[in-house]
């Protein structure tokens, strides 16, 4: 599994014993969970009129984000808790921003592709392949001119 550092904030472990601040590992790319989850907050925020960008901002963090660097008052490393991540907004924005920097243009590219008719890979889809037809075939000679001619004979 590949991440990514982010700094989040200045180190607000006891004694501040990374000087480089509080840092967070999120995945490098977007899990097919995360994936899905993005893709599915694009349909819900249609719906309840919530922003794409707060619902992803959520789904990055409970999703993408897989540890820290924090440490306890003994020095050892406090496990991870995506909650006390997700309940500190100056702790978690910059983590959000970034994951979204990594992960939008991946969670959109096969979404953008359907909608052009074109699968991720290249090839033209089932749906859009077909010919469809817009336009009524023309009738015979012979089935225009009996209707043509019972239009004509209508009050």
């Amino acid at each position: 599994m590949d991440t990514v550092t982010v700094r989040a904030r200045d180190c607000a472990c006891p004694g501040t014993p990374h000087e480089d601040g509080d840092t967070v590992d999120i995945l490098a790319r977007p899990s097919l969970a995360l994936g899905l989850a993005a893709q599915a907050d694009i349909i819900a925020a249609a719906g309840d009129g919530t922003t794409l960008a707060q619902r992803w901002m959520l789904t990055y963090i409970r999703l993408g984000a897989v540890g820290w660097n924090l440490v306890d008052a003994d020095g050892l490393a406090v496990p991870f808790d995506v909650q006390g991540l997700l309940d500190d907004y100056t702790f978690a924005v910059d983590v959000a921003d970034k994951a979204d920097d990594l992960y939008s243009e991946a969670i959109l590219r096969p979404l953008t592709a359907r909608l052009n008719g074109i699968s991720p890979t290249g090839r033209t889809t089932a749906s859009t392949s077909r010919r469809v037809r817009s336009i009524p075939k023309r009738r015979a000679p012979s089935s225009r001119g009996s209707s043509a001619a019972t239009a004509r004979s209508m009050p």
